[in-house]
This record gives C-alpha cells, sequence and structure tokens, in this order.
C-alpha cells in the first residue's frame, strides 16, 4: 500500500509503484485506535477527540519474518505528524515483541504477539523504541487448512478477493506448488466473480457445508435446477478455497506484520 518506504533512506517515496490502501484496511485502524482512545479516556481520564478524528491513515507497510528472521530496536518517526497513532496487525506465527521507551537506556516489556492480535501505538508510546528479536516459525497455528470448511460463503468470496487484489504476486507464487502461479489464483477468483454476478452462486444463502443435490431431469430445460445451482456453487466455493489455501499454508511458517499509519 502506498506510498512506498524506502528502507535505507526512510523517506516515503510517493513515485514508486504501489497500491492504494484498501478502504477495509483504513476503516479497521481508524475504528481500532479509536476505541483504544476510549479505554485510554475511561482509565486515565486523558481524552483528546481532536486527535481521533484527525486521524486519517493513508499507508500500510507489510513486513514478512521467515525463520531467523529479526527486527532491531527502532523508533518510527520519519512521519510528518507524530501525534498520529500507528496500528500493528499481526497474521501467521507468534512472535515476541519488544516495546521500549523514548530511549534506549530504557528496559523493553516483551509482550508475546498471535496471529490477529493489533497493537496501537499512540499518545508517548508513539516515540519509543520497540523491535522484534524472535519469530516463533516452529510452532503450529491454531488454525489449519480446514478452518476453511467453517466458514460461510459469503466470507469465503470475500477473502478470497481480497487475496487476490491486495496480497502480493510474489507472496501467492511462493505459496504455491512448482506446477501452479498466481494467475492460477487469479483466473479461480475471475470465474467465482462472474458466476455469483450471473445469480449462479448466491453466498449469502449458501450454507458452509451444503451439498449438492440430485437434478430434476424435468427441470434441466427451463434454465437449470436446485441441483445443478448446488453443483455450480460448490464448483466455485473450491475454486475460492484454492485462493486462500496457499496464503493459509504460507502462515503457518511466516509472520506477517501489517502496520497501518498517517504519512501525509
Amino acid at each position: 500500500p502506498r506510498p512506498h518506504f524506502g528502507c535505507p533512506r526512510r523517506i516515503y517515496d510517493d513515485g514508486a509503484a504501489h497500491r492504494p490502501l484498501p478502504p477495509s484496511l483504513e476503516l479497521l485502524a481508524r475504528r481500532t485506535a479509536g476505541l483504544v482512545q476510549q479505554l485510554t479516556h475511561l482509565h486515565t481520564g486523558a481524552h483528546s477527540p481532536q486527535a481521533c478524528r484527525a486521524y486519517q491513515p493513508d499507508a500500510a507497510l507489510v513486513n514478512y519474518y521467515y525463520e531467523g528472521d529479526t527486527l532491531g530496536g527502532h523508533c518510527d518517526d520519519v512521519e510528518p505528524d507524530l501525534a498520529q497513532p500507528i496500528v500493528a496487525a499481526s497474521l501467521g506465527c507468534d512472535a515476541v515483541f519488544l516495546m521500549g521507551g523514548p530511549t534506549r537506556d530504557t528496559a523493553p516489556t516483551p509482550l508475546l504477539l498471535r496471529s490477529g492480535d493489533v497493537v496501537v501505538l499512540g499518545g508517548s508510546a508513539r516515540n519509543c523504541f520497540h523491535g522484534v528479536p524472535r519469530v516463533f516459525t516452529d510452532r503450529p497455528l491454531p488454525f489449519g487448512p480446514e478452518a476453511l470448511d467453517a466458514l460461510p460463503h459469503s466470507l469465503l468470496y470475500e477473502l478470497s478477493a481480497y487475496v487476490t487484489q491486495h496480497f502480493p504476486a510474489e507472496l501467492l507464487e511462493e505459496a504455491l506448488s512448482p506446477q501452479q502461479g498466481a494467475s492460477v489464483l487469479q483466473q479461480n477468483h475471475i470465474e467465482v466473480q462472474k458466476k455469483s454476478a450471473a445469480g449462479c452462486v448466491n453466498p449469502s444463502t449458501s450454507s458452509p457445508n451444503s451439498q449438492p443435490t440430485e437434478t430434476d431431469p424435468e427441470s434441466r430445460g427451463k434454465g437449470g435446477s436446485k441441483g445443478e445451482e448446488a453443483n455450480t456453487a460448490g464448483t466455485h466455493v473450491c475454486k475460492a478455497k484454492e485462493i486462500l489455501l496457499p496464503v493459509l499454508q504460507h502462515m503457518q511458517s511466516c509472520r506477517i506484520n501489517i502496520s497501518v499509519r498517517a504519512v501525509r
């Protein structure tokens, strides 16, 4: 998501190739930051509604951590307004996150981050050092490929669409077998969306465990049957799973950190 951040020079490069920040990710960041602000107000009495309203995230840095990868202690201090929080979501493997202080002399506090955890760096924490000294790629995640079977069809379509639109092609290619490629995922997604638009699949009424039913021969000449619809739905649910499965498998040995922030 935009704009590109050049690590050696520590600048945001608007001219580099980038994707727009997904609206759903922006909304998640704003809502999470707002919730943290409300909890802070309830606990300490401190409140700054102006800062909450002004928070307009427009970029996200996505870091991939594999076995042996670490992130040294650092401060995110190149954004123009350091009063705006950073909202960072963790996906995949567990990791140790060290939360330090305003200088390197402060002993850091270790936190164990699991998949789905979100850290908000706001207030005084916004200017503190932090890092990731270890990622546990040897720990199995509490969810696996079978988790897709429990999802409603509507959510499967939504997630598969999000993956094909926003995940880098190189990540998809790495997660797939040598006989496949990211183009396979893209084509599956296109087919699912075309069938849904044509009315062949109704995600809102499909159940997670629906089974194809026998086709009524008398209805074949009348535009199809419930059995044909069920078979079509089953086919495209499988394609949606084919989009998501490689990414889910990839997350079993990788930590993905999505750090949303305001850079303009």
